[in-house]
């Protein structure tokens, strides 16, 4: 099953239940303009798990990588010597054309843009879809704080199926990216396996 998530640090006022108490949370924008002093309970992260800036590598040590010839030797090293020691890394000329990721990025926008109506359609306590989720926190009901922004997740089962149940307003060009990424994930995972030693299965079933 493929999956396709994208988020926005906007936040809207809603429900939540943790545990047997039930919270309201506030739109952190109406807090901005409230001038409050003291930020809603459900935002507001233990001091040890909140971000700690000496920790964040900075952008020019993670390596940007070309993987336009992905059985160069150098790009297989690069992408495995990344791997085993940041766990991070970005491509460059990977095949996906800028105008499917513009236009994923418009369409996720104008998802966000939507009325706090529109969107809660897809919140869970307001709908049955299991592969249409609209959330603040991925585990609203065991979370003691949210994350600053709102996620919407998408499970790819089949085309019907995201034709049908994604919102309307972004689940062409979501479909579209995720199809067009499906080349890239293929392509790095050949990488890897390459590095790391180990026979390409669909070679061997060929040669077998």
């Amino acid at each position: 099953m493929n999956y396709w998530s994208c988020s926005e640090p906007k936040w809207q006022a809603r429900r939540c239940k943790i545990g047997s108490e039930t919270k309201s949370s506030q739109a952190v924008d109406k807090v901005h303009h409230q001038f409050l002093k003291i930020l809603p309970e459900l935002f507001t992260q233990p001091i040890e798990k909140r971000l700690n800036m000496s920790k964040v590598l900075p952008d020019e040590l993670i390596p940007v990588i070309d993987i336009s010839d992905s059985e160069d030797p150098e790009v297989i090293k690069s992408v495995c010597d990344a791997t085993d020691k940041l766990g991070l890394f970005q491509i460059v000329k990977h095949g996906v054309p800028l105008s499917i990721i513009e236009g994923v990025k418009d369409a996720t926008h104008k998802f966000f843009g939507l009325s706090s109506e529109e969107k809660k359609k897809y919140l869970s306590q307001n709908t049955p879809l299991k592969n249409v989720r609209y959330v603040t926190s991925f585990s609203p009901e065991v979370d003691k704080a949210y994350e600053w922004k709102d996620h919407l997740s998408c499970f790819y089962v089949s085309d019907e199926e995201t034709l049908e149940l994604w919102p309307s307003i972004c689940k062409h060009e979501a479909l579209q990216y995720l199809k067009t990424c499906d080349s890239v994930i293929k392509t790095l995972i050949e990488i890897l396996i390459t590095g790391l030693g180990i026979p390409n299965l669909n070679h061997a079933h060929n040669e077998s």
